[in-house]
Protein backbone atom coordinates (compact mmCIF):
# COMPACT_ATOMS: atom_id res chain seq x y z
CA UNK A 1 0.00 0.00 0.00
CA UNK A 2 1.62 3.35 -0.95
CA UNK A 3 0.73 6.43 0.52
CA UNK A 4 2.46 9.34 -1.70
CA UNK A 5 2.75 12.86 -1.17
CA UNK A 6 -1.19 13.13 -0.34
CA UNK A 7 -0.23 11.09 2.95
CA UNK A 8 2.53 13.67 3.16
CA UNK A 9 0.28 16.23 3.28
CA UNK A 10 -2.28 14.75 5.34
CA UNK A 11 0.44 14.59 8.17
CA UNK A 12 1.85 17.43 7.50
CA UNK A 13 -1.14 19.22 8.06
CA UNK A 14 -2.61 17.28 11.11
CA UNK A 15 1.04 18.31 12.32
CA UNK A 16 0.63 22.01 11.61
CA UNK A 17 -2.93 21.90 13.24
CA UNK A 18 -2.04 20.23 16.57
CA UNK A 19 0.38 23.20 16.80
CA UNK A 20 -2.60 25.63 16.56
CA UNK A 21 -0.82 27.00 13.41
CA UNK A 22 -2.49 28.06 10.27
CA UNK A 23 -1.17 26.93 6.61
CA UNK A 24 0.80 29.76 6.50
CA UNK A 25 2.56 29.50 10.23
CA UNK A 26 4.13 26.39 9.05
CA UNK A 27 6.07 27.73 6.37
CA UNK A 28 7.11 30.62 9.40
CA UNK A 29 10.73 30.07 10.66
CA UNK A 30 10.68 29.08 14.50
CA UNK A 31 13.67 28.42 16.57
CA UNK A 32 14.21 24.88 18.27
CA UNK A 33 13.38 26.64 21.83
CA UNK A 34 10.41 28.14 20.43
CA UNK A 35 9.42 24.83 18.66
CA UNK A 36 10.28 23.16 22.35
CA UNK A 37 7.90 25.31 23.81
CA UNK A 38 5.01 25.44 21.58
CA UNK A 39 5.53 20.76 21.61
CA UNK A 40 5.54 21.44 25.48
CA UNK A 41 2.08 23.26 25.28
CA UNK A 42 0.72 21.04 23.11
CA UNK A 43 1.30 17.80 24.92
CA UNK A 44 0.14 19.61 28.23
CA UNK A 45 -3.34 20.38 26.55
CA UNK A 46 -3.24 16.57 24.93
CA UNK A 47 -2.84 15.14 28.25
CA UNK A 48 -4.96 17.60 30.84
CA UNK A 49 -6.52 15.43 33.31
CA UNK A 50 -4.51 12.31 32.97
CA UNK A 51 -2.02 10.66 34.82
CA UNK A 52 0.75 12.11 32.30
CA UNK A 53 -0.30 15.58 33.31
CA UNK A 54 2.63 17.06 34.59
CA UNK A 55 4.80 14.73 32.90
CA UNK A 56 6.80 18.07 31.41
CA UNK A 57 7.31 19.71 34.34
CA UNK A 58 8.53 16.31 36.54
CA UNK A 59 11.06 15.90 33.67
CA UNK A 60 12.18 19.24 32.43
CA UNK A 61 11.25 21.77 35.05
CA UNK A 62 14.21 22.77 37.36
CA UNK A 63 14.56 26.02 39.98
CA UNK A 64 17.09 28.85 39.52
CA UNK A 65 18.29 30.97 42.02
CA UNK A 66 19.10 34.80 41.79
CA UNK A 67 20.61 36.56 44.52
CA UNK A 68 23.06 39.51 44.95
CA UNK A 69 25.10 39.35 48.09
CA UNK A 70 26.71 42.43 49.63
CA UNK A 71 30.59 42.31 50.00
CA UNK A 72 30.92 44.73 52.97
CA UNK A 73 28.08 43.32 55.31
CA UNK A 74 27.19 39.45 53.49
CA UNK A 75 23.80 40.70 53.21
CA UNK A 76 22.27 38.50 50.94
CA UNK A 77 19.03 38.98 48.45
CA UNK A 78 17.25 36.17 46.58
CA UNK A 79 14.53 35.28 44.45
CA UNK A 80 13.58 31.77 42.77
CA UNK A 81 12.75 31.32 39.43
CA UNK A 82 11.32 28.25 37.47
CA UNK A 83 12.62 26.99 33.73
CA UNK A 84 12.21 24.48 31.33
CA UNK A 85 15.57 25.53 29.51
CA UNK A 86 18.81 27.30 30.19
CA UNK A 87 19.70 29.92 27.69
CA UNK A 88 24.20 28.59 27.04
CA UNK A 89 26.46 31.10 25.42
CA UNK A 90 28.76 30.72 22.75
CA UNK A 91 30.52 33.44 22.87
CA UNK A 92 30.12 35.90 26.07
CA UNK A 93 29.44 39.66 25.73
CA UNK A 94 32.33 41.44 24.61
CA UNK A 95 34.60 38.30 25.12
CA UNK A 96 36.90 37.45 22.47
CA UNK A 97 37.26 33.77 23.13
CA UNK A 98 34.44 31.31 22.17
CA UNK A 99 33.42 29.01 24.46
CA UNK A 100 34.78 25.20 23.65
CA UNK A 101 32.06 23.05 25.09
CA UNK A 102 28.83 22.77 27.02
CA UNK A 103 30.26 21.76 30.50
CA UNK A 104 32.07 25.48 30.17
CA UNK A 105 28.85 26.43 28.92
CA UNK A 106 27.57 25.69 31.95
CA UNK A 107 29.97 26.86 34.47
CA UNK A 108 30.05 30.18 32.70
CA UNK A 109 26.32 30.08 33.06
CA UNK A 110 26.58 29.71 37.18
CA UNK A 111 29.50 31.96 37.39
CA UNK A 112 29.47 34.79 39.85
CA UNK A 113 29.25 38.61 37.91
CA UNK A 114 30.46 41.34 39.55
CA UNK A 115 28.40 44.32 39.33
CA UNK A 116 29.54 47.48 38.34
CA UNK A 117 28.91 51.13 38.15
CA UNK A 118 25.36 51.08 36.70
CA UNK A 119 24.46 47.37 37.24
CA UNK A 120 25.07 47.74 41.03
CA UNK A 121 22.39 47.38 43.47
CA UNK A 122 22.21 49.29 46.83
CA UNK A 123 22.49 47.00 50.01
CA UNK A 124 19.30 47.29 51.92
CA UNK A 125 20.97 46.39 55.19
CA UNK A 126 24.00 48.36 54.86
CA UNK A 127 23.12 50.99 52.05
CA UNK A 128 26.47 50.16 50.70
CA UNK A 129 26.72 49.07 46.53
CA UNK A 130 26.48 45.22 46.09
CA UNK A 131 29.75 44.15 44.14
CA UNK A 132 28.77 40.65 43.31
CA UNK A 133 25.57 39.10 41.85
CA UNK A 134 25.17 35.37 41.74
CA UNK A 135 23.00 32.46 39.64
CA UNK A 136 22.90 28.89 41.24
CA UNK A 137 20.38 26.05 39.78
CA UNK A 138 18.72 23.24 41.29
CA UNK A 139 18.74 20.81 37.82
CA UNK A 140 15.74 19.16 36.82
CA UNK A 141 15.64 15.14 35.63
CA UNK A 142 16.65 16.65 32.22
CA UNK A 143 18.05 20.18 31.23
CA UNK A 144 17.13 21.41 27.66
CA UNK A 145 19.65 24.35 27.00
CA UNK A 146 19.63 26.20 24.07
CA UNK A 147 22.52 28.46 22.46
Amino acid sequence: MSCGLNCADDTRQKLTKSFGWSEADAFTQHDVQEMCRVLFDALERAWKGTTQENLINDLYQGEMKDYVRCQECGHESSRADKYLDIPLVIKGFGETKAIKSVEEALFKFVEPEVLSGDNQYMCEKCNKKVLHSCAMWLCSRVTDAHV
